[in-house]
Formats: structure tokens, C-alpha cells, sequence
């Protein structure tokens, strides 16, 4: 690697349970590689009317159509990307799971290095996607699943406006997230080019990998495709091996500037 201080790791969740509920084995492993790591939370996820996370039992159903992909990626972009590659000058990458895969796709638009000014190298270096979504602008989770949102999303639940997923986590979802349009992505910039991976999870069964597969080749650009033999949520059992391809890929992408 070009300097002895590794990029930082921004981690965003998918939907339905907390960054730290995600990335619980992750992080610690991370650290001790001496990644610098920062959580992203989502208003969308146990959202209140103060559009910080944390559920408010006062929050009505229009403040829930309120946290759209849209504001998850506003959130994500001002308070943590633009403050790190901005303010602080950091080399980032950025590893998202599931659903925050379309939120970081959005939040990193425009934050590559070959977009930025000064030529210092700081910027969003890359794109780690497990198990992500990836929506073209204008597209909804909804519209890209065939008009209805899958089976095991029960909406309205535990109230108007919000979802939760039956057979996994206990945090609720703004329902908005799922049937608003994508932003547009940062991984059609060409400036992303050669910056973008894709973990693919083998024995992912809510979320299959010819699925996986599919959504990879409709994005018409080139990742770096890994396979994990995993479940979806693959920080539970390869969280080292997670580690050793950001290594990888943290030198690959230095090595870019």
C-alpha cells in the first residue's frame, strides 16, 4: 500500500437491523487490520421525525414517506462521505450490504478521486458491494423485484407506514425506502471505473445468486466479482475473509492514484 494509514471503512447496513447489529464481527476485525471504520446509520431504519434513526412512537405515517433511498443517500453523503473526503482529506472505501447498496451507490456520486479538486487523493476510492442491490436511477427495490415488494416484507408493521421482515431482525424499515426511485449511482461515473466490487453470496436464499448475478450484469460496467460461500448476511461466518479482500483492494485502488 502507498502510505502506512489504511483508508477509512465507511459500513452501510441493509435494510432491517442496526449498523452495529450488522457489522458486529466485522468491525473489530477491521480495527485490528487498522482500518479506521465509521457506521452509517439510515433515517429510513427505525426512522423518527428528527431523521437520525431512533424510532419514535410519535412519528406519523407522513413523516415515514418522508425517508426515501433519496434522503438515506443525503444522509449518508453530508454527514459522513462529504465531512470525511472533504473536511478531513481521508481516502474512504465504502462496503455496503443488501439494500445499502443503492444509499451508497448515491451518497458516493461525485466523490471519487479523479472528481475531486486539489489532486491530494482523497476521495471515495471504491466500491464493496455484499449481496447489494443495484438499481439504475429513477428504479424502486419495488419495481425491481416486479411491482411487489417480496413475501417475507410485511408492510404497515408495527405501524402505518413502516415494514418489518418476518423471518429475520426486529427493526422496523420505512416503507418509502423500498418503493422510492434510486438516485443515480455513482458506479456509472467513469471515474468509478476499476474501483467497484461485488461479493457474491453463494448460498444467499432470500436473495439468490443468479439474482445476484443479474442485477451485476445489468449495471453494463465492469466489478471485480467475488463469491463467498455464505449465507446473505456473510459478516456472520467470513468476516475475516472480508478483511483480506479489502486489503486487496484498499492496495489495488491506492495504486490507481
Amino acid at each position: 500500500m502507498s502510505s502506512s494509514i489504511r483508508p477509512t471503512v465507511v459500513l452501510v447496513p441493509g435494510a432491517f437491523i442496526t449498523p452495529t447489529a450488522c457489522f458486529n464481527r466485522l468491525v473489530p476485525q477491521l480495527e485490528g487490520a487498522r482500518f479506521p471504520t465509521v457506521l452509517a446509520s439510515l433515517p429510513s431504519s427505525k426512522p423518527s421525525s428528527g431523521s437520525n434513526g431512533g424510532n419514535s412512537d410519535n412519528a406519523s405515517s407522513d413523516e415515514y414517506r418522508s425517508c426515501t433511498v433519496a434522503a438515506d443517500a443525503q444522509h449518508v453523503r453530508d454527514n459522513i462521505l462529504q465531512p470525511l473526503v472533504d473536511g478531513e482529506r481521508k481516502k474512504v472505501i465504502v462496503l455496503a450490504h443488501s439494500y445499502g447498496a443503492v444509499v451508497s451507490g448515491a451518497a458516493a456520486f461525485g466523490l471519487s478521486p479523479g472528481s475531486l479538486s486539489g489532486g491530494g487523493g482523497n476521495g471515495v476510492l471504491g466500491l464493496v458491494n455484499v449481496a447489494g442491490m443495484l438499481l439504475p436511477e429513477g428504479v424502486s427495490l419495488q419495481a425491481a423485484a416486479g411491482g411487489e415488494l417480496p413475501p417475507n416484507i410485511v408492510q404497515d408493521s408495527p405501524q402505518k407506514g413502516l415494514s418489518i421482515s418476518t423471518p429475520g431482525q426486529e427493526t422496523p424499515h420505512a416503507t418509502a425506502a423500498f418503493t422510492s426511485p434510486s438516485p443515480k449511482p455513482a458506479w456509472v461515473e467513469p471515474q468509478f471505473e476499476g474501483r467497484l466490487a461485488f461479493v457474491r453470496t453463494m448460498r444467499d436464499e432470500g436473495f439468490p445468486p443468479a439474482f445476484q448475478e443479474a442485477i451485476i450484469g445489468q449495471t453494463g460496467v465492469k466489478w471485480e466479482v467475488v463469491d463467498f460461500d455464505a449465507p446473505h448476511d456473510a459478516f456472520e461466518t467470513m468476516s475475516a475473509e472480508v478483511v483480506k479482500l479489502l486489503e486487496k483492494l484498499a492496495s489495488q485502488w491506492e495504486n490507481m492514484e
